[in-house]
């Protein structure tokens, strides 16, 4: 049996907030792209934690989306500067950088940005690795205190919780990938196949790092820890 790991169905806006009190800072992406032959302009929103992403920020205007030929320009330009690979496939929207969080309020020990992976105690993600937990890496993430009553309190590390495998739940015959654009298409996912085995504790499925599938090992942990904002379905 596998469950959908999610933020909690919270009363209102502030008490999300309160729960989740992290704004993002620094961030460095690459733009969206406009395409002259699918006539569409999209960007995703991919993240790819690299350590070396601010070498890449002044190379990165301030746009929203750049004409298809530039956009390829400046993948070509970005994976230089970043030593990748030429075969690495660099996608519209991409986030290069691990994020940096400013922390307005007591933290929690789990706790889901608006945009990007789940956040973890230092506590929450020794047990996660002690139970050798798979499907999975925790990146250390960097908290500002900057809330009323925090300057000067040294926050609590935390981790980012970085899904890394993924499962196929969305048939081909729904996707129409632009080959000068790459856009997908308008995928229509299937229900949660009820044939899926998957070999991992956590996954996503058709990469979309949203929708976070877990075990029932780790809804068992998550309940021993006594971990209340987050939700399993």
């Amino acid at each position: 049996m596998f469950y959908c790991m999610l933020s909690p169905e919270y009363e209102t806006d502030r008490q999300e907030d309160r729960m989740n009190p992290l704004q993002e800072k620094h961030r460095v992406s690459m733009p969206g792209i406009r395409c002259e032959v699918c006539h569409t302009t999209w960007a995703g929103s991919r993240r790819l934690y690299l350590s070396n992403a601010e070498a890449a920020r002044p190379l990165l205007k301030k746009v929203w989306a750049l004409d298809a030929p530039l956009w390829h320009d400046l993948a070509t330009s970005v994976k230089s500067k970043l030593g990748l690979p030429e075969a690495f496939l660099l996608k519209p929207g991409d986030t290069l950088s691990t994020p940096t969080y400013l922390l307005k309020g007591r933290p929690q020990p789990i706790m889901f940005p608006p945009l990007g992976a789940p956040l973890v105690e230092e506590r929450v993600a020794q047990r996660l690795t002690e139970a050798n937990l798979t499907g999975l890496s925790l990146l250390p993430v960097s908290l500002v205190a900057s809330g009323k009553g925090l300057l000067g309190e040294p926050p609590t590390a935390y981790f980012i919780l970085r899904v890394t495998a993924n499962q196929k739940g969305t048939t081909e015959a729904n996707k129409a990938v632009c080959d000068n654009c790459g856009y997908p298409g308008k995928s229509t996912s299937m229900p949660f196949p009820p044939e899926l085995v998957a070999e991992t504790d956590f996954f996503t499925l058709d990469e979309n790092p949203y929708n976070i599938y877990v075990r029932q090992n780790v809804v068992d942990l998550f309940s021993l820890l006594e971990l209340t904002n987050v939700r399993f379905l």
